[in-house]
């Protein structure tokens, strides 16, 4: 049995599926062996996973009878690392179709973007099913902006959102929520990008995004005005940067 976490490797993972297969790890919290399955399935291969998976669902109860609940971005960071789960795993398939999943719009920007990170890699038929099941997701966090208000959430989201630039969201109540601690990590030209989005709206909110995007950025805002806000960040934009 393997000592830690740390030390998961392939053969463990091996051995935690044929313990529960035998019924060894009944007393186990099985939310604690999805999360690490989230992390270490791009290591894995696919057959692996694919065992380990129709284990964990199988083995998953709730009042409602769905198998999925609670399951958010931790399936679809093992969707991502293994699309062909969508078109193959019997389970997986009929959860990513259920009309209730997912369920919560709190870890739906994480999910996006693990998706759609995955559909820059993938060819067809993958490819659709990854777009299928990441809008459904986005759809989900569209219906709620204040999810953006969480300070974990993935600033590759709001990359996401400048270049798809879905229909559906209203970008002026995203750029709203965001928070200091994520625009820290925001690229300028995605700030840019929800600065645009404030255009419809007063021009004292966009002075009031763009300083506290430069603000977060450790970037001077002395001097910034209505007549100058966006053009100071269109600036800011053209110098190199790197995500810290």
């Amino acid at each position: 049995m393997p000592k830690s976490k740390s030390e998961l490797r392939e053969e463990h993972f091996e051995w935690i599926t044929d313990a529960i297969a035998n019924g060894m790890l009944r007393g186990l919290a099985p939310g604690a062996l999805w999360r690490t399955l989230s992390r270490a399935a791009p290591q894995l291969p696919f057959e692996t996973v694919d065992t380990l998976v129709s284990l964990l669902l199988a083995g998953r109860n709730s009042e409602d009878g769905h198998r999925w609940w609670g399951l958010g971005c931790e399936l679809a960071a093992v969707v991502a690392a293994h699309p062909s789960l969508l078109l193959t795993n019997y389970d997986v398939a009929t959860i990513a179709k259920d009309p209730g999943f997912p369920q919560f719009p709190e870890d739906s920007p994480i999910a996006v973007v693990l998706l759609w990170r995955a559909e820059q890699t993938s060819q067809e038929p993958e490819l659709s099913a990854l777009r299928a099941l990441r809008l459904r997701f986005d759809e989900l966090a569209a219906s709620n902006p204040k999810c953006l208000g969480d300070s974990w959430v993935a600033p590759e989201y709001l990359t996401y959102l400048r270049i798809e630039q879905p229909a559906y969201w209203n970008i002026n109540a995203a750029a709203q929520e965001v928070q200091t601690l994520v625009l820290s990590r925001t690229a300028p030209l995605d700030a840019l990008y929800l600065a645009a989005a404030h255009r419809g709206d007063s021009k004292a909110a966009v002075v009031k995004f763009v300083q506290k995007y430069l603000t977060a950025q450790g970037q001077p805002v002395d001097g910034l005005g209505a007549d100058n806000a966006v053009e100071r960040l269109a600036a800011y934009a053209e110098l190199p940067w790197s995500r810290p």
